[in-house]
């Protein structure tokens, strides 16, 4: 995945503008505790929803396969810890976090490494911590629009059901119809 987001950074880059998930994340924000920790799994360049951590005071770490992210990430960021590493690789430390946020990675991932994803979320999230992820509601296959690779969602039922096996609860759902995004917000039960 690194190889086709490091050709298409710039891009990427411009695309992703300001409006876009602000709602949603402020919500999800408002949840969590103050000055906590987030992890931010496939950060991107940072923009705008990294950078929105930041300016609420969360103590931000971002993980992204691809260098030329990491790059941008680290141009538009101030203090947040960052790893370029595939989510797949990354070391998911116990209990860690108040909250992860992935927003446009969870469908680039194979069912088997989403699976696994929810699975180390949950391992790191404190008890009450909160996950919010994005991918569409209905179970489908298509080719991502700027990567061109294939992407897959398992569904709402699919993803409800795997977040209950691995202890966590949907909170909300929101649907962001303009930029046609869906986004699922899920807490660890206690």
């Amino acid at each position: 995945m690194s190889t086709e987001y490091d050709a298409i950074a710039e891009q990427y880059a411009k695309y992703r503008t300001i409006e876009v998930g602000m709602e949603p994340t402020l919500r999800w924000l408002n949840g969590l505790s103050p000055k906590g920790t987030i992890l931010d799994l496939g950060c991107g360049s940072g923009k705008p929803l990294a950078q929105l951590l930041e300016e609420k005071n969360f103590k931000v770490t971002g993980v992204d396969s691809s260098p030329r992210m990491i790059e941008f990430c680290n141009s538009n960021l101030n203090n947040a810890e960052l790893i370029c590493t595939p989510v797949q690789e990354y070391s998911f430390p116990d209990s860690h976090f108040d909250g992860v946020l992935s927003w446009g990675l969870m469908f680039l991932l194979s069912e088997s490494d989403q699976i696994d994803l929810l699975f180390n979320v949950a391992k790191m999230l404190k008890s009450q911590g909160s996950f919010l992820f994005t991918s569409p509601p209905m179970h489908c296959v298509w080719e991502d629009i700027l990567s061109k690779q294939a992407s897959i969602s398992l569904g709402r039922e699919d993803y409800i059901n795997y977040l209950a096996e691995v202890g966590l609860e949907i909170q909300w759902e929101w649907e962001e119809p303009k930029y046609q995004n869906y986004y699922y917000s899920a807490i660890k039960k206690a």
